[in-house]
């Protein structure tokens, strides 16, 4: 008996095959094709992510947005011992570039207990601290997103923390890892690179 044959006379039974073979199929294609079917971000989006360091740092440094300037605000430390260090990190969406800034501040806050630093990587540019881009965009902090069904079942793969610039519309564009670390769900909101 052909398979042509068999699927005519069983016809049913081939449908109860089938129908879940196709939606899981067409659930994982789903999965697997990337959400980027909208315009890329136009605008750069600044954010910091707390970092824990073994050594001590001479003062502690928080990212503001004051006059559309980044400036870094530089306050006194009150213990000795490791502290939380804000990264500093640029994402161009049009080019899916994810760079890690080391801006250049003095090696002491003197005896001031707070003061407050123009970043000269960012004297010329003008920043948004609006939640959405003039284009559309937010930025959803990392959730942690399952390996997905066939992941469960199979095994293998591994759960995954991603950041991502999502769009009024539905479409995203994933912020990728920097070097290979996710930034889970600590990252902190800047603003917007407008100009």
């Amino acid at each position: 008996m052909s398979v042509s044959n068999f699927i005519k006379q069983n016809f049913a039974l081939s449908l109860g095959i089938a129908l879940p073979v196709l939606l899981v199929g067409g659930f994982m294609l789903l999965a697997a094709v990337p959400k980027k079917l909208g315009p890329p971000p136009a605008y750069a989006v600044l954010f910091s992510v707390q970092k824990y360091e073994q050594t001590s740092q001479p003062y502690n440094v928080d990212y503001i947005v004051k006059g559309g300037k980044l400036y870094a605000r530089l306050t006194e430390r009150k213990n000795d011992y490791g502290n939380y260090k804000q990264e500093l990190f640029r994402f161009e969406g049009k080019t899916e570039q994810l760079e890690k800034i080391e801006p250049e501040l003095p090696d002491t806050i003197g005896d001031d207990k707070s003061r407050e630093v123009l970043l000269k990587e960012f004297e010329k540019t003008t920043i948004s601290t609006a939640s959405k881009s003039p284009d559309g965009y937010t930025l959803e902090n990392g959730g942690y997103r399952s390996r997905g069904i066939a992941g469960e079942i199979f095994g293998g793969g591994r759960g995954r923390y991603d950041s991502r610039l999502r769009h009024e519309k539905g479409y995203a564009y994933k912020i990728p890892e920097y070097a290979g670390t996710p930034f889970y769900n600590n990252l902190e909101f800047i603003g917007w690179v407008t100009q």
